[in-house]
């Protein structure tokens, strides 16, 4: 059996937040499955590196899981 890891972003706050993603042993990036701020609630090019800031807008939730070990 194999699990995924996922990392959910919110702002409460008005104004943007940029949130620096974590870097996890074996992982290189993270992809951003939906974005409330976004019209559609996908990034065209969803992909981060770990240690990267995610611009999360305000008033917004962000979900993203991890990639880079043989998954996504």
């Amino acid at each position: 059996m194999r699990d995924e890891n996922f990392l959910i972003l919110t702002n409460a706050h008005h104004e943007p937040v940029a949130f620096k993603l974590p870097q996890l042993p074996g992982q290189q990036e993270w992809l951003s499955l939906l974005d409330t701020a976004l019209e559609d609630g996908l990034l065209p090019d969803g992909r981060f590196s770990s240690g990267q800031q995610y611009p999360l807008q305000g008033r917004s939730l962000a979900l993203l899981v991890q990639v880079g070990r043989g998954n996504a």
